[in-house]
């Protein structure tokens, strides 16, 4: 459907009686004539039903390209899935209405046609083009070694979408979609992890290929290897000056405690040792309740 604006003049009515009689009419007109009367899509004026969210969960930020996304001062048509920020699950997700206005080119025709698209197909599409009618309910868990030729499917690097009420437009997304996500992102990132394990095994141009993507895997099961050294901050122990990492709750050198709480948490310090020290010993019992299975990292293995 053609859409255009038509320049109405707002005295087009009025009568020639007299001067309060050309002021009524002009009144009058005012109130049903505006300068400016769209007569394209109706679809244009349609209040959505629901919003679609699109969702990042992974630290890497995700710019998508799309001609319908509104163009931003700076980013123009470009989806931004941004990562989660420090102690948060999500990044801030981008919405997009049920229902988008697309334009539509017209050979022959200065005029200029909309056709309203559904939110869900869009979101989709963004994710993953090559599966237009799905979502992350429908996409299929594959094995690690299947995921290198997966193309743009950005449901393996932790990204979804959902559809909910404007009502609930702050409310989180459902747990299973956060749950399946994450499954699918840690396959991609054991992935990663085994392929940069075999470059660094080649010569000098396959350890070139060792990138952004594959350290972001490393870094994110926490492990180090040739190709991704983690360095952690050290802090010098107030007592003897050994330098242990700003995470110790008691030094490996002198036995000074830095957190009581956190010792008895991680088992570094017992609770005789606690209560030795002052602490009421159902204090401390409770605290080490919640005992790791492992010492803290700054504790040596005998």
């Amino acid at each position: 459907m053609g859409s255009r604006g038509i320049n109405v003049p707002v005295n087009a009515s009025i009568s020639m009686g007299t001067k309060k009689a050309q002021k009524g009419e002009q009144i009058k007109n005012d109130e049903h004539n505006d300068l400016f009367i769209f007569t394209g899509d109706a679809n244009l004026r349609h209040v959505p039903k629901y919003f679609v969210r699109m969702w990042n969960l992974s630290s890497i930020e995700q710019r998508i390209e799309r001609p319908w996304v509104m163009p931003g001062t700076l980013r123009g048509k470009v989806i931004v899935l941004p990562p989660p920020e420090k102690g948060e699950r999500l990044g801030t997700p981008f919405i997009i209405p049920d229902i988008v206005q697309m334009a539509i080119d017209q050979a022959g025709n200065w005029e200029l046609g909309t056709r309203g698209v559904d939110g869900k197909f869009l979101a989709q599409d963004a994710l993953n083009p090559e599966e237009p009618r799905g979502s992350w309910k429908t996409i299929r868990k594959k094995l690690s070694a299947n995921l290198e030729n997966e193309g743009t499917n950005l449901y393996h690097w932790g990204c979804f979408w959902d559809a909910t009420r404007s009502t609930d437009l702050d409310q989180q997304p459902p747990e299973d979609a956060i749950k399946a996500t994450i499954e699918r992102m840690e396959d991609n990132y054991n992935r990663l992890i085994d392929e940069a394990q075999m470059f660094s095994l080649g010569d000098a141009a396959a350890q070139k290929q060792i990138g952004y993507t594959h350290r972001t895997a490393a870094n994110y099961f926490g492990r180090s290897f040739t190709w991704n050294i983690r360095y952690e901050r050290q802090n010098p122990c107030p007592n003897c000056g050994t330098a242990l990492p700003a995470t110790a709750s008691r030094c490996y050198q002198c036995k000074r405690v830095m957190n009581l709480e956190q010792a008895l948490r991680e088992g570094t310090i017992t609770i005789a040792e606690a209560t030795a020290s002052g602490m009421i010993q159902g204090q401390a019992e409770a605290m080490a309740k919640g005992k790791k299975s492992r010492k803290a990292a700054a504790t040596p293995t005998p």
